[in-house]
């Protein structure tokens, strides 16, 4: 049951329609976000702003006369997420790039990620231009969580949506401990009910050779590949103050 809601869910949102002076593309863009941000429990109301999308093509213009990726060459680069790629490339599929923010130099705070899954984002903007593509994110007009999130989201998760091997935590009030500790199982089965911490766990812990804080995020990377395998994932996060857990359950 919870599956078919997601999947009516995402339905929804795919179907929705370009509003007036919103391309089909930009619209295209804003809906794959916000079928990101539905499976994170974040506001999936995000709007193309055709406003943002004039200032994110500015941003990718900008870049293509560059010749480079860059945050500090103005026209509006400093308040976008940006991407260059070869091929067959659309504001679509720039949103899963920054989604999963692949590169070492990407690591450390998985930015692109923590603006398209801000909790607080009511309006986006998508330009591109040839190989160079631009994402306006530097918006807080939206509605605010009041639970914590993750990346892949909390509960059910269909593991198309899930990409490369870092995961993300995100706090909606206050800042992540500067130093966590991190826990991820592969439970034996499927469970409903995070189990208490002092029980044993049924299941094999992954490694988690990578954690890292930064704001109100945490990054960490269960195992070093990929996490391909449907099933139910415990995660533990304890530092400082911060003591929780919580169930991913990925499904094809």
């Amino acid at each position: 049951e919870q599956k078919r809601d997601i999947s009516k869910g995402i339905s929804e949102i795919k179907s929705r329609k370009a509003p007036r002076d919103v391309t089909g593309q930009e619209q295209k863009a804003v809906n794959l976000l916000n079928i990101y941000r539905y499976l994170s429990h974040v506001n999936y109301n995000v709007q193309s702003s055709p406003d943002l999308n004039n200032k994110a093509l500015q941003a990718a213009n900008a870049c293509k006369k560059a010749g480079k990726l860059s945050h500090s060459i103005g026209s509006f680069t400093d308040k976008s997420n940006l991407a260059m790629n070869t091929g067959n490339f659309s504001m679509a599929i720039s949103v899963t790039q920054y989604v999963q923010d692949n590169g070492a130099n990407n690591r450390e705070r998985r930015g692109h990620r923590r603006w398209c899954l801000n909790h607080k984002m009511g309006k986006a903007g998508f330009g591109i231009t040839g190989s160079w593509s631009a994402m306006y994110c530097f918006d807080g007009s939206g509605k605010s969580s009041s639970k914590n999130y993750g990346y892949p989201g909390i509960g059910a998760y269909p593991i198309e949506y899930l990409h490369g091997n870092a995961w993300s935590y995100y706090l909606v009030d206050g800042m992540a401990p500067e130093k966590c500790s991190v826990e991820v199982y592969k439970m034996d089965k499927y469970i409903t009910k995070t189990p208490n911490w002092s029980d044993k766990i049924s299941g094999n812990k992954l490694p988690v050779p990578y954690v890292n804080t930064f704001q109100f995020s945490i990054i960490f990377e269960p195992q070093n590949d990929p996490v391909t395998q449907t099933g139910t994932y415990l995660v533990r996060i304890k530092g400082g103050k911060l003591k929780e857990q919580y169930l991913v359950h990925l499904y094809k």
